[in-house]
């Protein structure tokens, strides 16, 4: 039988117990991650496979900007029509200033992120021909069109859902004889890798920063943000 405690033993143990509940505790592990599936990149084939599958889709203009520019599809989805500007002006070449994306708070992966990108001019003709069915549609169902409105919508005019996205997506890989697996985001890992296979880098490849779109002329070798 245990012997009784003295009143030191008791101040002892109280002093302790307080001192264990003061003293900062270190944070739980965290449980290990997971490996998830590596991105992949589309080659030349698989690309043109792609965009010939999803050219009747509502998405096919929402695939061409990535595929062919370089914007991610979380950074696409926000995007206004006022932030895309598809003829030259003052020597400033058709470009989309990406300024957000549907990430938390509405920001851009990273700060750098933010950025105005160049259009090459089968990307400008799509999105051309993508706003005149915007405006067809909208004006179909008694909606007015709005520079400021979104660039790609639901039927309804609603924000692409990603999960939506992703389902439609897989329709169109399938058509294209791709894996079930693959993404939409891949579709910018696919651009950098098809750059990469022609020789032609991804650092400063038409990607300008705010600043620099407005010097004429003058193309920026600032890195942008990687995938």
């Amino acid at each position: 039988m245990p012997g009784k405690q003295t009143p030191e033993h008791s101040t002892h143990a109280v002093a302790e117990h307080q001192d264990s509940h003061q003293r900062p505790q270190p944070p739980p592990r965290p449980p290990p991650n997971r490996p998830g599936r590596p991105s992949e990149a589309l080659d030349l084939e698989q690309a043109k496979a792609v965009l010939i599958a999803a050219r009747p889709s509502r998405l096919y203009a929402y695939l061409v900007l990535p595929l062919l520019s370089g914007v991610r599809t979380e950074e696409a989805r926000p995007l206004t029509w006022d932030h895309v500007f598809l003829e030259a002006t003052d020597g400033i070449p058709p470009h989309v200033a990406v300024w957000r994306s549907v990430r938390k708070h509405g920001e851009t992966r990273t700060r750098r992120s933010r950025r105005t990108t160049a259009l090459p001019k089968q990307v400008v003709d799509v999105l051309e021909e993508h706003r005149r069915w915007q405006k067809r549609e909208r004006a179909s169902k008694g909606m007015e069109w709005s520079p400021a409105g979104r660039v790609f919508t639901t039927r309804s005019g609603e924000p692409l859902d990603a999960a939506n996205v992703r389902r439609d997506f897989k329709a169109i890989a399938k058509k294209a004889g791709l894996k079930p697996e693959w993404t939409p985001r891949e579709l910018r890992h696919s651009f950098v890798s098809l750059l990469s296979d022609h020789g032609i880098p991804w650092s400063g490849s038409r990607s300008w920063s705010a600043t620099a779109a407005r010097r004429p002329q003058r193309r920026s070798t600032a890195s942008s943000s990687g995938p």
